[in-house]
């Protein structure tokens, strides 16, 4: 009998918080999909989360070394490898972002966020242009001393 450890640290927190937010689902509805890819759009972008809360400074063509030593069939599903997360894969979901629109792709995915944790949305805003100063600000220089 073989035994294999692997460290999750908090990656399983940030997995478990990204799922139950549906976010993968969301991105992989909005996003092409490529039948040849081995992972989604959506899980794609997951793992770019993860990497970049937990291997900081360093580029995304590194991704699969940072998933090397990561339980990733916990983290995301069976039959998912780190090779998966290659520079191709998460340049091409990337690109796939900026043509869906980023804002628009970020407002998707915070509306939902907000709707499943019951967050309520009401707002009151704050004309912060027409903010009425009583009296002239005075700028007081102290006289210069002379010798």
């Amino acid at each position: 009998m073989t035994i294999k450890i692997k460290r999750l640290d908090h990656h399983g927190i940030v997995a478990g918080v990204i799922d139950d937010l549906n976010m993968v689902s969301l991105l992989d509805k909005h996003l092409p999909q490529d039948d040849k890819q081995e992972i989604t759009p959506g899980e794609a972008i997951k793992g770019m989360i993860m990497n970049g809360l937990g291997f900081s400074n360093r580029p995304l063509s590194l991704s699969p070394q940072f998933f090397t030593n990561l339980p990733i069939e916990h983290l995301f599903r069976e039959g998912v490898d780190a090779s998966h997360f290659n520079r191709h894969k998460l340049g091409r979901t990337l690109d796939q972002c900026y043509d869906f629109g980023c804002e628009r792709l970020f407002s998707l995915v915070s509306h939902q966020a907000c709707e499943i944790e019951a967050v309520d949305c009401q707002f009151k805003s704050l004309d912060t242009k027409s903010v009425e100063i009583p009296e002239a600000i005075s700028y007081h220089h102290p006289k210069r001393t002379q010798l």
